[in-house]
């Protein structure tokens, strides 16, 4: 259950600046080898066209968005509305499901194993600079032996619809629909940007809730 973000375009950036450079001097250059129509005289050779300012290197690398960390807003059992789902064929199931105006009932990281169950957690990224789509590689880790999936047991679920806004509130959710799928024992959300973990949030399942 997750909502998807687009990652705007930064017309302004020195990438895009430099190539417009190098596409203009090579137009130019075009023109003035183009040679003169038959029995007229060639006009005068133009001053060589200035090259292309090489991109600033310090420019790029500043433009570049930073992500430190994984802050969670808030995490337990939610209350949500499913407004559709999208194939991914890196679920277990073949599909994730998108879902909006989720509520948080109760603030807990001990869940029990019961259909109808929702739980996970709300989060944004720390960094800069804020709104700036970026892609974050995620995790949910089942307890062994992994639920049921299409080709057999699954030990982690990478299914990811879209990228992330940094600072923007995001959420993650698990319900409980299948008993297959209530596992006992420890459930973890992860995050990694560009190989760097982020951090994340685990929940212990119980089968049995009277303990």
């Amino acid at each position: 259950m997750q909502r998807v973000y687009s990652v705007p375009v930064r017309c302004g950036s020195p990438l895009v600046m430099a190539a417009a450079a190098v596409a203009v001097a090579a137009t130019a250059a075009i023109a003035q080898t183009a040679g003169a129509p038959a029995g007229q005289p060639s006009p005068p050779k133009s001053a060589p066209a200035p090259e292309a300012p090489k991109p600033d290197r310090k420019a790029i690398i500043a433009a570049r968005p930073v992500v430190t960390a994984i802050e969670i807003v808030d995490f337990g059992l939610y209350k949500d509305t499913i407004t559709g789902t999208k194939k991914d064929d890196r679920s277990p199931y073949g599909t994730v499901s998108v879902a909006d105006k989720e509520e948080l009932i109760k603030q807990t990281d001990v869940i029990c194993a019961e259909k109808g169950a929702t739980f996970g957690i709300r989060f944004k990224l720390t960094g800069s600079p804020a709104g700036r789509g970026v892609y974050v590689d995620e995790a949910l880790y089942f307890p062994a032996p992994g639920i049921d999936g299409p080709k057999g047991k699954v030990r982690v679920d990478r299914s990811v619809p879209g990228t992330l806004e940094i600072e923007g509130v995001n959420y993650r959710a698990f319900e409980f629909i299948e008993t297959t799928d209530m596992l006992p024992g420890t459930w973890r959300y992860s995050f990694a940007y560009r190989g760097k973990q982020l951090g994340g949030k685990s929940f212990t399942v119980k089968t049995d809730c009277k303990n």
